[in-house]
């Protein structure tokens, strides 16, 4: 017996050192599941920007938002920096429906306006415009009555003579690119919904997810990722069995999920970081904007294709940004100096040769906003209430 002491020891410190990991591992994963439900139930998924734009403080807050209380600045922040994004085939995302008090999202994908329209389907008796961008056209951080959609429709209303009424359907969307408009175009026509006329106001977009995506959506790495792991049967289209079922089990306990969401933020603040502050260089500036320039100038013919086959008239525009034709000294939420000098550079190489186009070229509208008085940026780059009236 005295030999099998050491063995019954060591059998009882093993056994007592798995059952401590297991105890620890289920605490920790209580912990994080706690802390996920926490957050979701606290602040409905916020986006790190809305935590961002109130570090800034009210006192700066209130100058991009005259005549509104802090709590109906931080509300009206809060409900824009928590629309969810919702799956849309082809486009891959959208922003999803939802009634509030500040935005409204109609389940057809546009933002609705103050008046909770316009209508869907559009009546045939009415002008209507179909209007393309990214989030600065959506306007977040706007309310609905202060969009571009909403200005555009009623300086439209003085300017165009109709029996009906003049409506501008707003179908800007987060992140959209130009080929993203592009096909959500093509694909209201080829639903039935013919428009008197498109208009497509982007070049922000385009030019800041260029050297991270090229000619891909923002959240294409995602959506990769989860065909990869899903292991979809091409012939039937059905889920092919995983065979690590396991190592898919692991993924959906919370202490895992808390770890991928940290590494996930590392990481888009790391890219985010290299895109701001990097120089490429001239030579790889100049070759970024060339094949921009290019698939811009494609999506503008196929646009245009389309768009004449239906009687439909197009209109593209160069959007200002900050980093063109603008006193950054103005901008209440400008980057460090040596990020803006990046950006600066990236976007005059950009919009130069978005300009340069032989044929077609966008409307440069990039310096609209230079003689404006306001505050034209409510954060980084969406535009106050004073820009989208200007």
């Amino acid at each position: 017996m005295s030999r099998l002491r050491p063995l019954a020891r060591a059998w009882t410190a093993a056994a007592l050192i798995l059952l401590n990991t297991l105890a620890l591992l289920v605490a920790l994963n209580l912990i994080a599941w706690l802390a996920l439900a926490l957050a979701g139930a606290a602040g409905h998924r916020v986006s790190p920007a809305y935590d961002g734009l109130m570090s800034y403080g009210h006192e700066v807050l209130r100058q991009v938002y005259p005549g509104r209380s802090d709590a109906d600045i931080e509300a009206l922040l809060r409900e824009t920096w928590t629309l969810p994004l919702v799956y849309e085939p082809y486009t891959q995302f959208r922003e999803s429906a939802v009634s509030g008090r500040w935005v409204n999202v109609d389940p057809a994908g546009f933002r609705r306006d103050a008046a909770g329209g316009p209508p869907w389907p559009p009546p045939g008796s009415d002008r209507t415009v179909f209007l393309f961008g990214g989030s600065t056209i959506f306007g977040y951080g706007l309310a609905d009555g202060e969009t571009l959609a909403e200005r555009l429709a009623s300086r439209l209303a003085d300017a165009v003579p109709s029996d009906g009424a003049v409506r501008v359907y707003n179908f800007g969307r987060a992140y959209y690119n130009s080929t993203q408009e592009r096909v959500l175009f093509e694909r209201l026509l080829a639903a039935g919904h013919r428009p008197w006329a498109a208009v497509f106001v982007d070049g922000l977009n385009d030019t800041l997810l260029w050297p991270r995506h090229r000619d891909e959506p923002q959240h294409t790495e995602a959506f990769r990722d989860f065909v990869a792991r899903r292991r979809f049967n091409v012939g039937w289209g059905t889920d092919d069995p995983d065979p690590s079922g396991l190592w898919r089990a692991l993924q959906r306990l919370p202490l895992v999920r808390a770890a991928q969401g940290l590494l996930r933020r590392a990481g888009r603040d790391a890219r985010r970081e290299a895109l701001e502050a990097g120089d490429p260089g001239a030579g790889e500036l100049a070759r970024e904007a060339r094949e921009l320039a290019a698939v811009h100038a494609a999506n503008r013919r196929l646009a245009a294709a389309a768009a004449a086959a239906h009687g439909v008239e197009t209109l593209w525009v160069l959007q200002p940004v900050p980093w063109v034709r603008y006193d950054l000294s103005r901008h209440h939420f400008r980057p460090p100096p040596e990020t803006s000098a990046g950006l600066e550079r990236r976007f005059a190489a950009a919009y130069g040769a978005l300009r340069g186009a032989a044929a077609g070229a966008p409307a440069d509208c990039s310096g609209a906003l230079e003689g404006l008085a306001e505050p034209a940026y409510l954060d980084t780059h969406h535009y106050t209430a004073a820009a989208v009236e200007e």
